[in-house]
């Protein structure tokens, strides 16, 4: 919005580094800094091995079915949420890595090299 000379709110389409990492904090294993940076494979792997994972987790344990069950339910729950864990997590951390690069890549600037 721009009154006179001055401007308010200005639009930057560039991607931040500090919004790349808050996304990356709260909703990283589900892919979400990945999504923001337009990279939809990445974040389409992260959300259904981590995002799986955080499902069962939070939604799936508290139904009555899965406390009327035996051991072998909890097993099946308990191997999902470590499977996805494992294929997940690596990814997350490598992101956190990259991350700088990735932010540069989103908004085209090249290496100068």
């Amino acid at each position: 919005m721009k009154i006179g000379s001055l401007e308010f709110f200005p639009v930057d389409k560039s991607k931040r580094f500090q919004d790349v990492l808050v996304c990356w904090f709260f909703l990283g294993t589900i892919g979400m800094h990945q999504f923001y940076l337009g990279n939809k494979k990445r974040g389409l792997y992260l959300l259904f091995t981590s995002g799986l994972s955080h499902f069962l987790l939070f939604i799936g344990i508290n139904t009555k079915a899965f406390h009327n069950q035996g051991m072998a339910l909890i097993k099946l729950y308990l191997g999902i949420i470590i499977l996805g864990y494992i294929l997940g997590l690596p990814v997350l951390f490598w992101d956190l890595i990259r991350m700088p690069t990735q932010v540069r890549n989103a908004n085209g600037v090249r290496p100068l090299l």
